[in-house]
């Protein structure tokens, strides 16, 4: 039985969440988390830095299968949460196979003391590549650094979606041509990221123009969640896709902005996507909704 030596969750600091104990926890949730048990919860990011993401699995976790009528989202070396963790898996108001209903699963902003810890992120610079018209496909690389241990990491997307502008559109951008941007984070309950509130689903907008060397804006709204994007994948009917960000804003973690110049085909274009932001090959999370 794998153990912490200090409490994990929320509330912790000073007291706990050291990230060895946290690299514990999150492993642990992530078991009932693969398998859905816990509902429409992404699995964590192992990355040892208690957030968002893993407190709100906790929260789950104590309310859907330790049956708990408030959770406090906090592990306690020898305490009752670590013990279920090691427990056997159980699927919240189901049987594995029927919907998962989790009433008033996630943590409200207004508790008191809702402060919770990351770090912040800066954006380096990215790459990409789009292949477009009204429907298109986009894929490329942002590099991020954690300002807080100056470690670089370099996060994958893949995204498919539709657009209006020039009938065909192709456009592409290396490390080598400018980008500038801001990774802001969206969450009224702290100011700072961890790697789960970046990573997962997203929405990507763009707009994009020039002849042969042209220039770009993006906005990508990162981490809305798989069951809003399940919904609008349903509902994608040309310009549906570009009135949704007012929408996803209220539910996304953090937003990156960027602009910079790319190599295009004579074309000018708005777009707008629905993709997975990741470590590694980020295309099989799209085929999942093919």
């Amino acid at each position: 039985m794998a153990s912490i030596q200090r409490p994990v969750g929320l509330k912790c600091n000073g007291i706990g969440n050291d990230s060895n104990d946290v690299f514990v926890i999150q492993i642990l949730l992530n078991k009932f988390l693969l398998l859905g048990c816990l509902g429409p919860i992404i699995p964590l990011v192992v990355d040892g830095q208690c957030g968002n993401k893993t407190c709100e699995a906790l929260y789950a976790f104590q309310r859907g299968i330790m049956g708990w009528k408030k959770s406090d989202m906090r592990v306690d070396p020898g305490g009752a949460t670590l013990a279920r963790l090691h427990g056997p898996l159980k699927w919240v108001n189901k049987i594995p196979g029927d919907p998962v209903v989790i009433d008033d699963w996630k943590p409200k902003a207004q508790d008191d003391d809702y402060e919770l810890t990351g770090v912040g992120y800066k954006f380096d610079t990215s790459r990409g590549i789009d292949i477009g018209g009204s429907y298109g496909v986009s894929a490329g690389t942002l590099d991020l650094t954690d300002m807080e241990n100056l470690k670089s990491y370099k996060l994958n997307y893949a995204a498919v979606g539709a657009g209006l502008g020039t009938p065909i559109t192709f456009d592409f951008s290396t490390y080598d041509m400018t980008s500038v941007g801001l990774v802001y984070p969206i969450d009224r309950t702290h100011d700072e990221l961890t790697l789960n509130d970046i990573t997962g689903w997203c929405l990507i907008y763009q707009v994009q123009g020039g002849s042969m060397f042209g220039g770009y804006v993006t906005l990508m709204l990162l981490s809305v969640g798989a069951g809003l994007v399940g919904g609008m994948l349903a509902s994608l009917t040309g310009v549906g896709t570009l009135l949704a960000p007012a929408i996803v804003l209220k539910s996304c973690r953090a937003v990156v902005a960027l602009a910079g110049w790319n190599a295009t085909i004579p074309s000018a274009g708005v777009s707008g996507a629905i993709g997975y932001l990741g470590f590694g090959d980020v295309k099989g999370k799209l085929a999942e909704f093919q």
